[in-house]
């Protein structure tokens, strides 16, 4: 496990967060198949749908960005 301190205004945005970093970490260990599990079904929905918003919407696009171009053969998300 890791530690990270962030500061966050509601549940979505730290399972955004942790989307985030997870799949950081999966691209640095080269990890080409990937199923990303989230409690949150608005995330889902927020990976699958994106929209601009000043507090989530770069977040959204980075999370995208990592599951786009992160070199993942086989990708899932999950609920």
């Amino acid at each position: 496990g890791f530690m990270l301190k962030i500061v966050t205004s509601n549940s979505a945005q730290t399972e955004l967060w942790s989307v985030h970093e997870g799949l950081q970490l999966a691209k640095n260990l080269g990890i080409s198949k990937l199923i990303v599990e989230v409690d949150a079904s608005l995330v889902v929905r927020f990976l699958a749908r994106p929209f601009e918003d000043d507090q989530i919407g770069t977040l959204i696009l980075d999370c995208l960005k990592f599951i786009n171009e992160g070199g993942f053969s086989s990708k899932r998300g999950k609920h």
